[in-house]
Parts: structure tokens; C-alpha cells; sequence
């Protein structure tokens, strides 16, 4: 579909569809390579945080931890609430793989706040 309709209204879904399908059956070089495809055909996209954790994540199981915290940087920067302490977990991990303990524990730092936060915050909301 992606090759005969590129412009489908689909297409999108589907480009990001089969980059998720590659990442859950570990072709990680695959996925990669799907998901980088489609930030550079959906800079606008309302997913670019998945995107970017997905990347992240990705470039985390190639064990090419220095792209991974690049990406968990982006993700943070781009991400809705729900996923930021997942970009922070990987972070973290990246960081500590990377015997980068100082950035490691800086990280830790500001998810404990922006968990306090979002606490805080859904406290006054209820």
C-alpha cells in the first residue's frame, strides 16, 4: 500500500503500522530504518513522540546507548504526559550503560520532579 498509494490518507498509519510490526518481531534494524522513514515524511505528525521513543527504544536494543538517549531527549521534548516517565526510564538505563552516572542520576532527578508534579497536579484536578 505504502509503495502503490503514498499519498493514501492511510498511509501514514500504515508507514507507522509496519515500523511497530518490525520493532515487535525484533527486526530492530528494520524498524529503525521504518521509523526514521517516517519522522522524515511526517515531521507533523501527532505520533512524533512515539516516534521518538520508539526510535529510542530501538536504538537502546542495538545497544547503541548514546542515539538512545538522543532520542529519549527528543521524546521528552516532544512527549504527552502519558509517556514521559517511559522516556525517562530509558534514559536512565541508557545513561547507566553508558557508565554515565552523573547524567544518569541528573535524569532520575527530573522524573522524581515531574513526578511529584503530575502528582501534585491530578491531586487539584480531583
Amino acid at each position: 500500500m505504502l509503495t502503490k498509494f503514498p499519498k493514501h490518507q492511510l498511509s501514514e498509519d500504515a508507514s507507522l503500522k509496519v515500523a511497530q510490526c518490525l520493532y515487535d518481531l525484533g527486526d530492530y534494524h528494520g524498524a529503525l530504518k521504518q521509523f526514521i522513514n517516517y519522522l522524515t515524511r511526517y515531521p507533523q505528525s501527532d505520533h512524533q513522540w512515539e516516534v521518538y521513543l520508539n526510535v529510542a527504544d530501538t536504538y537502546y536494543y542495538l545497544d547503541d546507548y548514546d542515539n538512545a538517549r538522543v532520542y529519549y531527549d527528543k521524546a521528552l521534548k516532544a512527549t504527552d504526559s502519558k509517556t514521559t516517565l517511559s522516556a525517562y526510564t530509558g534514559k536512565i538505563w541508557s545513561c547507566l550503560k553508558l557508565k554515565a552516572y552523573g547524567d544518569a542520576e541528573k535524569a532520575l532527578k527530573e522524573a522524581q520532579e515531574f513526578s511529584k508534579n503530575k502528582i501534585c497536579l491530578m491531586m487539584i484536578y480531583y
